[in-house]
This record gives C-alpha cells, sequence and structure tokens, in this order.
C-alpha cells in the first residue's frame, strides 16, 4: 500500500460528518444523547436538540447503529 493510500484511508475515518435528525422517525428514546454526551442534547419532551452536529465516521456509527428508531443520518 502507498502512503498516498494510507494518507487517504486515514483521513477517510476522521472525516467530519454532519448529523442529523428525522424528526418524524424520532421516538425519543434518548439513546443518541447518552453516546453522544455534549453534541446532542434532549428538550422538555425528550427529543434530540443538536447542540454540536458535526461527528467523525466512528461517533455517527454508533450512534446511528444504537438508535432504535433509525432516525440519525448523515449530510
Amino acid at each position: 500500500m502507498s502512503d498516498t493510500q494510507r494518507e487517504s484511508i486515514t483521513a477517510g475515518r476522521h472525516a467530519r460528518i454532519t448529523l442529523r435528525v428525522d424528526r418524524v422517525r424520532c421516538s425519543a428514546h434518548g439513546i443518541c444523547a447518552q453516546v453522544l454526551a455534549g453534541k446532542v442534547t434532549l428538550d422538555e419532551w425528550g427529543y434530540p436538540v443538536l447542540v454540536d452536529p458535526h461527528l467523525d465516521e466512528e461517533e455517527f456509527r454508533t450512534a446511528s447503529t444504537l438508535c432504535p428508531a433509525l432516525a440519525l443520518y448523515r449530510d
């Protein structure tokens, strides 16, 4: 593997993703706020409020996998 390929793979792992919430699908379980503490808070009804929607690939993958309503997506 060349140095350029390694750099490309490394850069891909650290790429910033903008998190979005499908408000229709969301059922206010609050798992996203637990997994992404400091980036997502909950409103008075338990729905997510994005404080900092910029995530790396691993953060996004974890949160979207754990969301029972599958309401998290990337921009």
